[in-house]
């Protein structure tokens, strides 16, 4: 059966320790094939076709170990590797920063704002787990209220003091099946704010000075605690002659009730193993628990000020060592799980391999290697429906487009820098487990020979974002991408820039409900060469450029030919339309300011660098585009621009679509005859084919603005040509005694 895909990708990273290609390639003997099951096993395994499956099939999680120090305090260590000790395993998409991430990067898109209006502060409402407050806050006011009726009715209505005795017992249980077990994390926002409370109202009914420092803090014993309909603490004096009020006494008696119930409970649990637990037992945990299901510690006094105070403090030092732990272990993770989110919110429809594994695992060992070559080849020669087009290798660790160091400079790190003879932390590697650039030199030559199109990108920083793109940056993209060997350069395409979603300047925000203390999140950003690859997927999909006012026939044939840089006839505008106009991207525009002409030379420079996204402000048929778009769309290698006369003016970079072009042609024929070869030109030959998107040669004069001339497929002797214009592209197919084969 004849290809009639361009969209199957393979993604080099790493989701979580499951096993992943890495082992899944090895073979057992030396010609390395793998056989028909093998193959199979692997596409059942890593194989995805939305984003929900990818979750699914790789739920990324992470390990979370609650350490008490030695002076008795809690702290936090997160993991993406499982502890050999107690710790709690935590769905990283049900993270209130992850939930965070992903709003930023959808209202961003659709907000068609800059990062500079863009407003960050948004964030902090998802950062506070309002919906775990709310169903804490929920539980603590059906417990006390249900505690309170039993012994309203305890004497004078047995039944009905049962009835609500049973309902206190599932709310009990309730919270031993999920905060006795479970991370103390969900309950620090809600003690502290109680505690915030509680100081707030002692400092309501104390005497202040004339500056409003606090000088006198009674101890207020003789107080109620409950709760107003939200949940909140409701704090109220008691007058010396209610004291003994039967509402005072009973209420008393029931917060009194629940504090025995919940400390007792605790450590019968954990005496008797009776809970299959990760967390070890400790008195902050239990005293945590026992303070926000009764709004009281250990006793029903209310603590004095001091003592609030320290507890408030204790409670925001934990939380926010907490929150800036995870984010900081796991903002590397969240990124590639963005990544995977963009890749099919452009992509459409897609069918992605996830290898689950970096490129650095595949070539360190040497029969790896060669297990996977072989693998790759056999996937990437395919001419059925079978065949992988793309890979995305995102992230290359390289020390000349790292960034500076996210922690902000005191002016003791200043004074401490002349005493210190190391080197300089902002110019150390700040991945030492990430792929290098030689890791994917070497990975490029085995792609190319699988004539698969591999996207890669510099690792996400403020240095390789929209803000800090620049000409300098360009040139050193050059050099760098220069060092990338001839016989590879034909299928490597270098992304850039890369998107912001939490940017440096706006990581930072204040803690829930204490206006003094802030928590400093890493910036996060999403890799160029995810969007870049769905990019080109989308492009090739039939169905979306019907949707988009293209003109297609014979839907089994993939839109190769279609390219970013051109423009085409489209119904919708009815005229010729530049392809990046119509088919942009879902990422914001990022930048205030246009490119510089500086920038825009460099970039433009032997026709065009890389695949470049661009964002400055642009209008086209009377619409400004809201979003970023695909400036340039090229291959690293280069090919001649001849005059009239066939001479060689100058190289420029190659456009890709010619790349893909030339592998639909050699995949299609790989298993055909040559009548059907020839059929097929004559067919694509014809001029209403060639005004279709999805034809495989134009004619430029009916369908583009520009030169006129008509492409076309020429055999010679036994060689096959495609013609664009003055400049050809010669295919690894020769004729041999009437047949049409790849040449290997």
């Amino acid at each position: 059966m004849p290809i009639t895909q361009a969209s199957k990708t393979i993604i080099f990273e790493r989701f979580n320790e499951a096993y992943g290609l890495a082992q899944m390639v090895n073979t057992n003997n030396e010609k390395c094939e793998l056989t028909q099951n093998d193959l199979k096993k692997i596409e059942e395994e890593l194989s995805v076709s939305s984003f929900e499956e990818f979750l699914e099939k790789f739920r990324p999680v992470i390990y979370e170990r609650q350490v008490i120090n030695n002076q008795g305090k809690l702290y936090f260590e997160y993991s993406l590797e499982k502890p050999r000790e107690k710790h709690d395993v935590i769905d990283i998409t049900s993270h209130q920063f992850f939930k965070m991430a992903l709003s930023l990067y959808q209202k961003k898109g659709a907000s068609g704002q800059s990062n500079l209006d863009f407003d960050f502060d948004t964030a902090k409402e998802i950062l506070t787990p309002k919906a775990v407050q709310d169903q804490i806050r929920s539980i603590r006011l059906d417990l006390i209220y249900s505690m309170n009726k039993y012994y309203e009715y305890e004497n004078s209505d047995p039944d009905k003091a049962s009835e609500y005795l049973r309902q206190c017992k599932y709310l009990l249980r309730q919270i031993k099946n999920e905060f006795f077990t479970g991370s103390a994390r969900a309950l620090l926002p809600v003690v502290l704010s109680d505690t915030m409370d509680k100081i707030k109202y002692i400092e309501s009914r104390s005497q202040t000075s004339g500056n409003g420092v606090v000088v006198e803090t009674p101890r207020l014993e003789s107080c109620t605690i409950s709760y107003t309909e939200e949940g909140r603490l409701d704090i109220r004096p008691v007058p010396p002659e209610e004291l003994y009020n039967e509402d005072v006494k009973r209420l008393n008696g029931a917060n009194e009730t629940i504090v025995k119930l919940l400390g007792s409970g605790y450590d019968k649990a954990h005496e008797n193993a009776e809970l299959s637990t990760n967390v070890t037992p400790n008195q902050f945990i239990k005293n945590t628990i026992i303070s926000v299901f009764s709004g009281t510690k250990n006793n029903m006094a209310m603590p004095d000020y001091e003592e609030l105070k320290q507890m408030r403090d204790e409670y925001i030092e934990t939380y926010k060592t907490m929150q800036e732990a995870f984010a900081e272990q796991m903002v590397a993770l969240i990124e590639k799980i963005l990544n995977v989110k963009a890749f099919f919110d452009h992509a459409g429809n897609a069918k992605i391999i996830i290898a689950n594994c970096t490129i650095k695992e595949l070539l360190t060992d040497a029969k790896r290697k060669k297990d996977f070559a072989a693998y790759i080849n056999r996937l990437g020669r395919e001419h059925t429906d079978e065949k992988i087009w793309y890979a995305v290798v995102p992230a290359i660790m390289d020390k000349d487009f790292e960034d500076i160091k996210n922690d902000n400079l005191t002016l003791e790190d200043l004074e401490d820098m002349f005493g210190d003879d190391e080197e300089d932390e902002d110019t150390k590697k700040s991945d030492k487990t990430g792929v290098s650039f030689d890791d994917l030199k070497n990975f490029l030559g085995i792609l190319e020979t699988s004539k698969i199109t591999t996207f890669f990108n510099f690792k996400g920083n403020e240095i390789t974002s929209f803000g800090n793109l620049n000409d300098n940056l360009v040139r050193g993209y050059k050099e760098k991408t220069s060092q990338i060997s001839e016989a590879s350069k034909a299928g490597a395409v270098f992304c850039y820039p890369n998107f912001t979603i939490m940017p440096k300047s706006k990581r930072r925000y204040k803690l829930y409900d204490d206006p003094e203390t802030y928590i400093d999140s890493p910036s996060i950003y999403l890799d160029a060469s995810y969007i870049a690859c769905a990019m080109m997927i989308q492009a090739h999909d039939n169905d979306i450029l019907i949707k988009k006012g293209y003109q297609v026939t014979d839907k089994s044939l993939p839109a190769v030919r279609f390219d970013y840089e051109s423009s085409f006839m489209n119904k919708n505008y009815n005229g010729v339309v530049p392809c990046w106009a119509v088919m942009t991207t879902k990422m914001n525009k990022e930048n205030v300011y246009s490119w510089t002409p500086e920038l825009k030379k460099e970039i433009n420079e032997d026709g065009g660098f890389g695949f470049c996204f661009c964002g400055d402000d642009i209008s086209f048929g009377g619409r400004e585009i809201a979003n970023t778009y695909v400036f340039k769309a090229r291959t690293l290698a280069k090919q001649a621009v001849k005059d009239s006369n066939g001479e060689v003016l100058s190289k420029e970079y190659s456009h890709l679509f010619k790349r893909f072009v030339k592998v639909f042609l050699e995949a299609y024929y790989e298993g055909n005859d040559l009548a059907t070869f020839k059929n097929s030109i004559s067919k694509w030959s014809h001029d209403a084919d060639m005004k279709n998107i999805n034809n495989p040669i134009y004619n430029i004069s009916n369908v583009m603005s520009g030169e006129n001339f008509k492409e076309s497929i020429e055999i010679s002797g036994s060689n096959v040509t495609i013609k664009y214009g003055r400049n050809d592209e010669k295919l690894d197919i020769q004729i041999t005694d009437g047949v049409a084969a790849s040449s290997k």
